[in-house]
Formats: C-alpha cells, sequence, structure tokens
C-alpha cells in the first residue's frame, strides 16, 4: 500500500487507496493491446460492467479485515460508501451521467454484486467470478465470444483483488478526521 500506515486516516482517505488501485475503464488502446474489440457504443457498458466487477472486490476485501479486528463493519462501510462516492463521480464526469442514471447503475452494481458473491461462493474461486464477469459482457452483447477469453486473460491481469485484500487489511482508520 502506498500509503505509511503510521498514521491512522480518515474514511476519504481510505477510500482513495482502494479506489485508485483498481482500473475504472479500460481504454481502447489498452483493450486493443489485448485484442478485445469493443465498439464505441458498447465501451459505455464494458466500463459500467468493470466498475461493478471492482466495486464487489473493494467491498470483500473491506470486509476480510472485519474477522481480523483491523477495522469494524461499520468502519467497512463507511470506506466503500467513499468509493461508491468516487465511482459515481467518475460516471458523472465520464460519461455525464444524471442522478436517475447514477441510481439505475447503483442498482445494477447492487444486482451485479450479489451475483458476484453467490458465484464466489458456490465455487471459492476468484477466476470463476472474473469468468461472470465476461458471461455478463457476452449476454449484454458487449463482447462477441471470440474475445472472451481475450477478455478473461485481460481481467485476471488487471483486477488486483489479492492487492486489495492486502491493502483493506492494512487500513488504519481514524474516522471523520484526525
Amino acid at each position: 500500500m502506498s500509503q505509511d500506515q503510521s498514521e491512522p486516516l480518515t474514511y476519504e482517505e481510505a477510500g482513495e487507496i482502494l479506489w485508485a488501485m483498481v482500473p475504472h475503464d479500460i481504454p481502447n488502446t489498452e483493450r486493443a493491446r489485448y485484442g478485445i474489440m469493443v465498439s464505441d457504443g458498447a465501451a459505455e457498458a464494458f466500463t459500467r460492467e468493470l466498475l461493478s466487477l471492482n466495486l464487489f472486490w473493494i467491498s470483500l476485501a473491506l470486509h476480510v479485515p472485519i474477522s481480523r479486528k483491523t477495522i469494524d463493519r461499520g468502519e467497512a462501510e463507511r470506506v466503500f460508501g467513499c468509493v461508491t462516492k468516487n465511482a459515481r463521480g467518475f460516471l458523472v464526469e465520464r460519461f455525464g451521467y444524471s442522478r436517475d442514471e447514477l441510481q439505475v447503475y447503483s442498482d445494477e452494481t447492487e444486482k451485479r454484486g450479489a451475483e458476484y458473491h453467490l458465484v464466489l461462493g458456490e465455487k471459492g474461486n476468484p477466476v470463476t467470478t472474473l469468468t461472470h464477469f465476461v458471461l455478463n459482457l457476452l449476454t449484454t452483447k458487449v463482447i462477441e465470444l471470440e474475445d472472451s477469453d481475450k477478455v478473461l486473460s485481460a481481467a485476471v491481469k488487471l483486477v488486483p483483488w489479492s492487492g486489495l485484500t492486502k491493502a483493506a487489511g492494512d487500513l488504519r482508520i481514524a474516522g471523520e478526521g484526525r
């Protein structure tokens, strides 16, 4: 983790650290590097799905330390609230989302998180969750079948689930201020 943890962090600082660890979007040039072809119209849907996946991993990472007693459930929820605030700000800045569009996205993200949690609980394997991410992109016609292996490969490399768990476990929270 890039932050020196000798001093406790505010919720916002902790949220910023976790938000900075995940890709928010994969630009066309980066997708092309992996050989993934996504139309301009599908790029927004790809980004939304990627954000939902990353919000799931951040939420999960924040709840692992609860069992280690490094942060409590209330602190985890407050930090996650700061992360989702960053995600909403990103969607407004990147795509010009309205309040109604943010609510639709929030509902979708909650649904996706429940799906990912179920898949992870059944199989216990992060790659299975990434496979479900790819399946979501296929069923919504964001990617073509021939790109599914490429997207899975990119997701394995770009989604830092183990790093998030370690970073969340290292958090020391001061609360609102120091």
